[in-house]
């Protein structure tokens, strides 16, 4: 796996550059009311949160599972080294989402699309709007020569409307967690040994609630770009469908198959190192869920 941890920070690097590079400036028109709301300098989700719940978050939790074993498909024998070798797999498999996603956050860049307070940002020249040449002939469609704004960055950023990074790194993230959470309670596996089917049949509510949690974090966090008017709703809907794309990379690629591993694990006998008469748990449910 040398080569996947040095691919990646190359193109997290690659990625970096491009959106220190200004993003594609198209024409705009002035007739257009979609792009005149309200500036909000204070957001509901910063950068910095968005980095702490999108990646931060995930970590943290996978950590958790993977180091103390709660969850199903966990390593039978407590050894540091499987638990690190599965916590290896998960991060992995997260890095590849974040991969994806950087990736598709480089079309806000291209695309160049105003975002809905374009208009406050760029501060148009009045007289842009008695210029017949642009009112009348043209249909109010101009470019950012009549701005006169001096926050050049400001201005800049106000045409990174599509899609939303925001959106799109959220559930490449959360929605990760999401699948690994829903694999590690056994949402998916009705076959589960973390509760008697015999007794009930169907999934437990608190799991699949706990399993859905990130992806209504992810939710809230999309939503909020448009009420802080940073994105429209088109651009929070592209933006999600492709977090959850990226998320299923991470997934189909790296988190399902050491799955598959963690369940032939399982079924090894113990190895005569450990002793044929040790008694091993096969993982550590979570409180009071087996009760349910």
């Amino acid at each position: 796996y040398a080569i996947d941890w040095l691919i990646i920070p190359i193109f997290g690097a690659a990625i970096l550059a491009m959106h220190l590079l200004p993003p594609t400036q198209t024409q705009f028109s002035l007739l257009e009311p979609k792009i005149y709301f309200k500036y909000h300098e204070k957001e509901i989700f910063p950068i910095w949160l968005a980095i702490v719940v999108c990646a931060g978050l995930p970590m943290f939790v996978t950590f958790i599972f993977c180091i103390w074993g709660v969850g199903n498909i966990t390593p039978s024998r407590r050894v540091w080294r499987s638990k690190l070798v599965d916590l290896h797999h998960t991060w992995l498999g997260l890095a590849y989402a974040a991969m994806a996603s950087g990736v598709l956050s480089i079309l806000s860049q291209i695309s160049g699309q105003p975002r809905p307070d374009f208009i406050e940002r760029c501060k148009p020249n009045p007289e842009a709007y008695k210029d017949d040449s642009i009112m009348l002939y043209r249909a109010g469609v101009t470019n950012t020569s009549i701005c006169m704004t001096t926050d050049i960055k400001l201005l800049q950023s106000g045409f990174m409307s599509f899609p939303s990074g925001h959106a799109t790194t959220g559930f490449a993230g959360l929605a990760y967690l999401s699948y690994f959470l829903a694999l590690r309670l056994s949402v998916f596996n009705l076959k589960s040994k973390q509760y008697n089917l015999s007794e009930r049949a169907s999934v437990p509510l608190v799991r699949i609630f706990i399993s859905i949690l990130p992806l209504i974090l992810a939710a809230f966090e999309s939503v909020s770009r448009v009420l802080d008017n940073r994105h429209h709703p088109f651009d929070v809907i592209v933006g999600t469908l492709g977090g959850l794309a990226c998320a299923w990379i991470g997934c189909r690629f790296v988190l399902l198959p050491n799955a598959r591993r963690m369940e032939k694990i399982e079924e090894i006998p113990l190895n005569s190192t450990f002793g044929a008469d040790t008694q091993y748990p096969e993982s550590i449910p979570l409180t009071g869920i087996n009760a349910i």
